[in-house]
């Protein structure tokens, strides 16, 4: 028995392929001929469904992408926003296949429960685009970074790393999917600082694997720095903004917020014991190594909040593996005095100091590979901090 709206609604998702043959809609393997009215030439079935079943995508003429509610909205203009989206069609649907549930009230929270229904399904939609631009028509600042960090191009796209050509391409297709202008600026996706020919782009996941956010890093960033530096902006009105090597989503509360959704969550849920780096890339090229129990914090620093997050998925040791540079270390210690004896988690610091020429655990790969990695010594974080203050 279901209690609650968001729990029903994630059940109801895996009902798509039943759902379009008791529409009469022929479906040989996954594929069928798309649904969407404006696309009714499609003579060779174009639309894919996903493994899990839960949503199909049409790679011929539209690119639009449905779920069960989307396809319900289509077959029998069940509505798609607003209170009645919840009535009218999630619970609709819920009794047509027999999903059994028990709600206080429908009306209570549902407001903001399509709120991030619809924000979910607008970063699926660009996170599935731009793992498949990588795959099929990468930039070429995608193919050099990963060729300059020896990344698996075909497994970097599986976990989440893409890229695009403009932003927008990125636009275009959410405006195609039925977004307003006012709702992608509101959900943060209206940034061509992220989405651009120069981005590599990371996929941010939730603990249930679903895309909620966008990290991207520039791979022109220091040409693009030095031209910035050698501008004379006299007789400029609006003095241009300095780029950027990094952006990503903003926060939107109760569905992301960086403190409590660092890159990596969602490969923890299994691991008592984890690993902290700083930078994005280390945690990627740590994961292509098959190390999965590693989060890594970017910008943000390990507070009160993420390590809630982190002791509620069951975490009980953390090890610490910072930049090896001056700021890393001294982050490293603030963590220690900050941490260690006040919350209910173990902390150790994987050291590799004595690693010569190796500012981080990306370069550690590259340079040395995953056997020296695993040579690491690790240190009682007491014991570290210690030898570090004499």
């Amino acid at each position: 028995m279901i209690t609650d709206l968001s729990s029903l609604m994630s059940a109801i998702k895996y009902k798509l392929p039943d759902y379009l043959e008791s529409h009469g809609i022929n479906i040989s393997g996954n594929k069928l001929s798309c649904i969407f009215p404006d696309h009714i030439k499609d003579s060779t079935p174009s639309m894919s469904i996903s493994k899990d079943g839960t949503y199909a995508k049409c790679f011929g003429a539209c690119g639009r992408s449905m779920d069960i509610f989307i396809a319900a909205n289509i077959l029998e203009r069940f509505p798609i926003s607003g209170d009645e989206f919840i009535t009218n069609n999630v619970l609709k649907l819920c009794d047509r296949f027999g999903i059994t549930y028990q709600l206080h009230s429908t009306k209570q929270n549902s407001s903001s429960l399509v709120l991030k229904y619809q924000y979910l399904r607008a970063y699926e939609i660009v996170s599935n685009y731009i793992r498949e631009t990588a795959d099929k028509n990468p930039t070429e600042g995608f193919k050099k970074e990963l060729l300059r960090r020896g990344w698996m191009d075909k497994g970097s796209i599986a976990i989440g790393l893409g890229c695009v050509h403009s932003f927008q391409d990125v636009h275009k297709l959410l405006k195609t999917n039925g977004f307003s202008d006012d709702f992608i600026k509101l959900i943060g996706l209206h940034k061509p600082d992220i989405f651009n020919a120069d981005s590599v782009i990371f996929t941010i996941y939730d603990e249930h694997n679903i895309p909620v956010a966008f990290y991207s890093r520039d791979v022109r960033f220091e040409e693009k720095k030095s031209e910035y530096e050698s501008r004379d902006f006299k007789n400029e009105v609006i003095k241009a903004k300095c780029p950027s090597k990094y952006n990503s989503s903003s926060n939107f509360p109760g569905i992301y917020e960086k403190k409590i959704i660092p890159y990596g969550l969602n490969d923890i849920k299994n691991f008592h014991k984890i690993i902290v780096v700083e930078g994005h890339g280390c945690k990627h090229h740590l994961k292509l190594k098959d190390i999965f129990n590693v989060i890594a914090l970017g910008s943000s620093d390990l507070c009160e909040a993420t390590l809630e997050k982190l002791i509620s998925m069951g975490v009980t040791n953390i090890a610490l593996l910072l930049d090896n540079d001056s700021v890393g270390v001294e982050k490293t210690k603030n963590l220690i005095r900050k941490y260690y004896g006040t919350v209910s988690v173990e902390f150790n610091v994987l050291d590799f100091s004595t690693v010569p020429g190796v500012k981080d655990p990306d370069e550690l790969l590259r340079k040395y590979g995953i056997q020296e990695f695993n040579k690491l010594s690790e240190k009682n974080a007491i014991e570290w901090y210690v030898r570090q203050e004499m």
